[in-house]
């Protein structure tokens, strides 16, 4: 074994005090491919090439991964290719597409999927379910649910007779019969009876991993259930191109790919080693976590005297030649691995020697002489859109091999950045009332008019949710009071807690107690109550004694506290829980409509209510309790321009009006209420995630999902988040442009 490496830190500090941090932070950053990255700023992609230069415009959702020259990209809301200096060499029509291979593209249509070429010809016509992959010129495809496979020339090659079916490899394929899989060859024949486990993923079946049932150098990596005192353990074995096991079924987890040879497996004992192809153990199970091998070291996690686990690297045979010294490491690429040492992130080479990058989250693996950095800037808010904290994720960029951070060239308008860059500012932001909106920068919160100008300057430490007649609820130096939509501080800080306004009263806080009072400041009923709400025809919630009742406006209590949660009045009706598994309906003289249940009720819109059981599905009821709409639906929304969301037992959510009738058809994975004639809708993009837009009572785009998150619409506007910044769009879909030059 080699002697203990010496430790050079290399401080890059001086590089982060650059003015221009914002070139040099970015929403996302995908690692460079032909000399160019993949970069996000203000929730658009563009390309950049090594320098730094912008080689495209920052306008498309998403830029997938290049492939044979060519790279997906979304615009507008749908798919085309683009080649590395941005130029669109087949047209933006599709509703998906993927990363060519070997000559071939599956792209969609409709929910339906074919294949072109590298020109955008139409190879095989779209009229798929789904497609995989040509791997040894054959392609898995799905047609009446059942999946098979077809040539080059999208011939059936092996019947649709396979309930799930991955790619060749070595000459064979993994399909699925009766929940479990077995290989055939490229005749279609069973050559591996189907006997091994189903994939899952979280409890859900689905494909395999890339790392299983694919053959490489004669074996591949399958799961067994085993029956164990009754029970069905999931075990891991290898097997050979003829189904016998080179590693029997034992309490192995996992094998990882093989590289040099070797791949790591973990035994029953729960430590991991390495095992040739033919299934001897080579380096034998120690270690408390063993990575494959690239560029001739493996990181293996071995364990200390004081109990915690340290991270180095060995060679093929066992050797440890970089000490176990790191919380945390990855693999070596380009001559760079990595780690993570006394609690800050950077980078080693092949003698071990370190240098630190200054406030890295992590640090990734180098690819064309850049490694990635996700610094540690995330932070988290209580969000607006949700009623839970919502994290914001940290920005992303790039380090060359001597340390130097990379950054973008060109400014934020030559990228095509400039309505962007004078619209996504902020650090969190309220829906408009009243034409202002609550804005934040710099942990201190503002108003800006729908015009855009910045009205009431930054300053208080919290506000309320929205302006009311003529109010909002302010926070300064620990103190709640009310300004005016002009600024003035019409009733002064004095209040521990203060609430919005709400026909004509609103809740304060003093001295750990609740009370009203009105628009002049005047105390109407005095603080008493241990909670308080805001007042609906006539009537609000209170808590008194631990329990919630209702109490009016002269401050008798008129339904008599014995809830653990109560809502405001809606249509002389009112939601409670008895406990909080357990809902009830009440009318404006505390008499039940519906006794209470475990059944979820959530108010009533437009006379309907949504009705919901975990048992049964979820439907609607009318103020009488009466069933109006089946319960039929996974989950349901409230109604709002005579439609509400609906999600069906699939996972889709679509539209119904107030007949049951689908006029939306279901095609996303989250949806929302109308609000102001549109509502806000989720995609989950392929490799970017879950991304929000609007359509209008049609079904048709407002906005394509392309932002992180966005609010719902009120008084014209809708808050959206691209990253950690936030702002506003308007009806015609256009980003509120901030006209104020002190932002």
């Amino acid at each position: 074994m080699r002697k203990a490496i010496p430790f050079v830190f290399v401080c890059l500090g001086s590089l982060w005090s650059r003015p221009v941090v914002e070139l040099t932070h970015f929403n996302d950053a995908r690692d460079f491919q032909n000399g160019r990255a993949r970069l996000s700023l203000f929730g658009k992609y563009g390309l950049v090439d090594r320098r730094g230069i912008c080689k495209s415009r920052f306008d498309y959702i998403f830029i997938d991964r290049f492939s044979n020259g060519l790279a997906p990209a979304l615009l507008r809301g749908k798919w085309g290719y683009i080649d590395r200096n941005g130029q669109t060499i087949i047209l933006h029509h599709y509703s998906q597409a993927r990363p060519f291979y070997q000559g071939r593209a599956a792209v969609a249509k409709k929910e339906k999927w074919g294949y072109i070429d590298l020109n955008g010809n139409l190879l095989i016509d779209i009229q798929f379910q789904e497609a995989r992959d040509f791997h040894e010129q054959m392609a898995a495809v799905k047609r009446n649910d059942k999946w098979g496979f077809i040539d080059t020339n999208g011939s059936i090659a092996i019947p649709f007779q396979f309930e799930n079916a991955w790619h060749f490899s070595e000459g064979l394929a993994a399909v699925q019969v009766k929940n479990k899989w077995g290989f055939i060859n490229s005749a279609g024949q069973i050559v591996i009876e189907p006997r091994f486990k189903n994939e899952t993923k979280h409890g859900v079946q689905d494909t395999p991993s890339y790392k299983k049932y694919v053959f490489q150098n004669g074996v591949a990596p399958v799961s067994v259930g085993v029956r164990i005192h009754g029970n069905i353990i999931e075990q891991h074995a290898l097997i050979n191109k003829v189904g016998a096991f080179v590693i029997k079924p034992s309490f192995q987890k996992d094998f990882y790919r093989f590289s040099a040879g070797l791949a790591p497996f973990e035994s029953s004992e729960n430590v991991w080693g390495f095992v040739n192809h033919k299934g001897k153990i080579v380096i034998p199970p120690k270690y408390f976590w063993a990575y494959p091998f690239a560029e001739g070291l493996a990181q293996v996690a071995v364990k200390q005297k004081a109990g915690a686990y340290k991270y180095g690297y060995i060679d093929p045979k066992g050797e440890m030649i970089i000490p176990p010294v790191f919380d945390n490491a990855y693999s070596f690429q380009e001559g760079r691995a990595s780690v993570k040492f006394n609690g800050r992130w950077g980078y080693i080479d092949r003698t071990g020697q370190f240098s630190v990058l200054p406030n890295a989250r992590q640090v990734k693996k180098f690819k064309e002489g850049f490694g990635r950095i996700d610094y540690n800037d995330s932070r988290q808010i209580n969000s607006v859109f949700f009623p839970t904290t919502t994290f914001l994720p940290s920005h992303s960029g790039f380090v060359d091999r001597s340390g130097r951070l990379f950054k973008l060239q060109h400014s934020v308008t030559k990228c095509g950045l400039n309505s962007e860059s004078k619209s996504l500012i902020f650090d969190d932001v309220k829906e408009f009332s009243e034409d202002m909106a609550a804005v934040q920068k710099n942990d201190l919160w503002g108003f800006v008019h729908r015009s855009g100008q910045l009205r009431i300057p930054f300053q208080y430490e919290a506000v309320g949710t929205a302006f009311n007649q003529d109010r909002m609820a302010v926070q300064k130096n620990g103190k709640w009071g009310y300004i005016n939509r002009k600024g003035y501080l019409v009733i002064g800080l004095q209040y521990d807690d203060a609430k919005s306004f709400q026909e004509g009263l609103a809740a304060i806080q003093i001295n750990g107690k609740y009370g009203f009072i009105d628009k002049s400041g005047k105390i109407l009923i005095q603080a008493q109550f241990e909670s308080a709400q805001f007042f609906s025809e006539g009537l609000s919630p209170v808590k008194i004694k631990g329990k919630y009742g209702y109490i009016n406006k002269t401050g008798n209590v008129v339904i008599q506290p014995k809830y653990v949660w109560a809502y405001p009045f809606r249509g002389k009706r009112a939601v409670v829980l008895m406990d909080w598994d357990s809902y009830a309906l009440i009318d404006n003289n505390g008499n039940y409509v519906i006794e209470p249940g475990n059944t979820k009720i959530t108010g009533f819109e437009s006379n309907l209510s949504a009705f919901q059981s975990k048992q049964q599905g979820a439907g609607f009821i009318n103020p009488d309790g009466k069933l109006a709409i089946p319960m039929q639906y996974k989950q349901v929304g409230s109604f709002s321009n005579g439609l509400t969301n609906v999600q069906l037992t699939d996972g889709r959510w679509g539209y119904i009006d107030r007949n049951n009738s689908m006029v939306i058809p279901p095609r996303w994975h989250e949806a929302h209420s109308f609000s102001e004639g549109f509502a806000r809708v989720m995609l989950t993009v392929l490799n970017l995630g879950p991304r929000y837009g609007f359509i209008n009572t049609q079904g048709e785009y407002l906005v394509f999902p392309e932002f992180d998150d966005t609010g719902s619409f009120n008084n014209g506007f809708a808050p959206v988040r691209s990253g950690q910044k936030f702002g506003f769009i308007d009806t015609r879909g256009q980003l509120l442009k901030i006209e104020d030059s002190k932002l």
